[in-house]
């Protein structure tokens, strides 16, 4: 059995709802097939290792030998469910990021009043890897309710902070995370609903090109670009194609709307969708 290991939150960190995800780390976790509860438990656990490294920018620590550990109350509490009398949501996690071999070890102790748990090395390094990563808050996390929605935030999340932020998703692991054939029409739903949990996360707006990169027949590509306060996109810019790709379709999505648009009349549709005053 291995023992947990408190986790005493670095002093110089005074956010203390926010982690730091990179895109190297999501890039393994993403391509594991994990579920809801196994995604949410990776961002947990993430949030309770950044709390306790100092520098998130410059590794000067090792992961303990003894691995670490948290309390299952604390975890629940980020979930919504710390009037919950079992540790089902964990349990199903824990199963889930076991099968994906993410851990050296991750268990209950203390007769299910702790989790404890030792990320492998090279995904606790990769965790803090350069350029490009994100900040995220772990008091969103309680309202995502399917694996998309995670997988989305993260996308979009590592990106949000950028000048002209922007990303491009392969529609064939989306895909699979719903359980459905790669095809836009049978995922639409789906995948604006996640963008609108995150555009209400991140305070933001999103243009997404739907492209065809020639990967299999049809739309294969999502390309998402997001508008907020800080980002430096021309009306223009947001909806140009990217070069060599064919854009069928133009959707403007903000946390309530979503808008297919003329491509021709993209960016004069864009800016008012931007600017419209609320109903």
């Amino acid at each position: 059995m291995h023992i947990a290991k408190t986790l005493t939150p670095a002093p110089d960190r005074p956010r203390d709802g926010l982690y730091r995800l990179s895109q190297p780390f999501l890039d393994i976790v993403q391509s594991r097939g994990l579920g809801l509860q196994g995604l949410r438990l990776l961002h947990l656990i993430a949030h309770a290792i950044c709390r306790q490294v100092p520098d998130w920018h410059r590794l000067t620590v090792d992961q303990p030998e003894a691995g670490d550990g948290q309390g299952c109350l604390v975890f629940r509490r980020h979930l919504g469910l710390e009037r919950s009398n079992g540790n089902r949501a964990l349990e199903d996690g824990i199963e889930e990021l076991r099968v994906a071999q993410l851990f050296d070890w991750i268990g209950f102790v203390h007769d299910h009043h702790w989790l404890s748990w030792r990320l492998r090395n090279d995904l606790f390094e990769r965790l803090f890897g350069t350029e490009p990563y994100g900040y995220f808050n772990i008091r969103d996390l309680a309202g995502f309710r399917a694996p998309l929605d995670l997988m989305v935030y993260g996308e979009l999340g590592i990106v949000r902070a950028m000048r002209r932020p922007e990303v491009s998703l392969s529609l064939d692991g989306y895909a699979a995370s719903l359980g459905r054939a790669p095809e836009w029409h049978r995922m639409r739903a789906d995948v604006v609903h996640a963008l609108q949990k995150s555009a209400a996360r991140f305070q933001s707006g999103c243009v997404v090109l739907l492209e065809c990169r020639g990967t299999r027949r049809g739309v294969d590509t999502a390309t998402i670009r997001l508008r907020h306060q800080h980002s430096r996109w021309s009306w223009e810019a947001l909806t140009a194609p990217m070069p060599n790709c064919t854009v069928r379709k133009i959707l403007l999505v903000d946390q309530e709307t979503c808008l297919e648009v003329n491509r021709k009349d993209a960016a004069a549709a864009t800016q008012r969708f931007f600017t419209r005053t609320p109903e």
